[in-house]
């Protein structure tokens, strides 16, 4: 396991070597604990990044990861899938839970990035230590489902024991040794020789699998295809005739589900210090369904701007969705539909109170007020 006390001092040594780790885990709950252990046995100061750290956390602590691995000085990072792609940075190892085969190769992308790295590397090889314990299993089990885990765990099975007699370079083994597994996958290149299995090999074995997925994946698009033009005809129909805009957003999620590209939908949840909103957190409404009475507690507020451009001044408002006649469950289930109705009807009031402005006033809507469940050091975790 990546707790265990081989993988512990294996990181205490590398980041004494001045070496960069990361450290990969498929969720917060499980990256937040390896992070508090890492952090009670190593010596280096580890840094925890995931998703449900509000935007400008996120941003500084990428900041602060690629000052720590300018040092030179070794850096030990603990994160989920945020650094997966989208983020230049280069590690020396990488140590990661099981997950999916694409995952697993963004992941491997982390380490010896650039060509500067690699001529730089002072161990000339990069070090990837994939974790199939069963902690691992259950949370790659939660993230992919069972059966793309299950099938990729066979195959990293099957790698490792051809990498045993393959991995003919001394270093390697040595270095690997206190941890009993030896691996030679070129992650990078797909490049197959007498001490590399490429990475292509195992794509290739699990194409039987993938193959029914693409059928299907295949089938859902040309549904989903189909579902798009009617909504496009029906929607422009609806808007020709003067249908109000409430109506034709909740026909769009009724039939596309609150997201069309997402398992579900992200919901805003602005974090507040000192009675002034912060940040922006955004989590997925299947998330909020189970925990928001944690973090947006039992009479939740949507946190909303207001702006009067005659006096070039904004201000915030934390409004109860009850005075709004609206539910929680209307913004987890339907949030573009449940968000126009805020606006809508803040609108309305607005406009009463304040009619010499009622032109020249924008409102938006942040999101719901978090309340509870925030943690500067560890983000959102209820």
């Amino acid at each position: 396991d990546i707790l265990s006390h081989d993988i512990i001092n294996l990181v205490k040594e590398l980041t004494q070597q001045g070496l960069n780790v990361l450290i990969v885990l498929n969720t917060v709950v499980r990256a937040i604990h390896v992070y508090k252990k890492m952090k009670q046995y190593v010596e280096t100061t580890p840094i925890l990044i995931h998703g449900r750290f509000i935007r400008s956390v996120k941003e500084r602590k990428v900041d602060e990861v690629k000052k720590c691995i300018e040092k030179d000085q070794g850096c030990l990072v603990i994160s989920t899938q945020v650094l997966e792609a989208g983020v230049n940075l280069s590690f020396d190892v990488l140590i990661t839970e099981i997950a999916s085969l694409e995952s697993l190769i963004q992941r491997f992308g982390r380490v010896l990035r650039s060509k500067e790295h690699i001529l730089s590397n002072r161990s000339k090889y990069a070090l990837g230590i994939i974790s199939v314990s069963k902690e691992s299993m259950k949370s790659a089990y939660a993230v992919y489902g069972k059966q793309v885990i299950d099938k990729v765990r066979d195959m990293l099975i099957q790698i490792y024991h051809r990498g045993r007699s393959l991995c003919k370079d001394t270093r390697l083994t040595q270095t690997l040794k206190p941890i009993g597994k030896e691996m030679c996958i070129d992650w990078r290149y797909g490049v197959s020789g007498p001490h590399v299995v490429s990475i292509y090999n195992v794509l290739s074995q699990i194409d039987s699998l993938m193959y029914s997925y693409v059928n299907i994946l295949n089938e859902y698009l040309n549904d989903f295809k189909s579902l798009i033009d009617s909504l496009y005809v029906n929607t422009y129909a609806s808007m020709l005739i003067g249908e109000c805009m409430s109506g034709i957003l909740e026909n769009l999620e009724t039939k596309l589900g609150s997201s069309p590209i997402r398992e579900s939908a992200l919901i805003p949840l602005v974090v507040f210090r000192d009675k002034e909103p912060l940040d922006v957190v955004e989590v997925s409404a299947n998330y909020l369904k189970g925990y928001w009475r944690k973090i947006v507690g039992q009479e939740p507020k949507a946190v909303l701007r207001i702006c009067l451009y005659d006096i070039d001044q904004c201000f915030h408002y934390s409004l109860n969705l009850r005075v709004l006649d609206i539910r929680i469950w209307d913004y987890i289930e339907k949030p573009l539909t449940t968000t126009y109705k805020v606006i809508s009807k803040v609108c309305n009031k607005v406009s009463r109170c304040l009619k010499q402005y009622s032109e020249r006033i924008n409102i938006s809507l942040l999101g719901l007020k978090c309340v509870g469940g925030y943690d500067e050091e560890y983000g959102l975790n209820p």
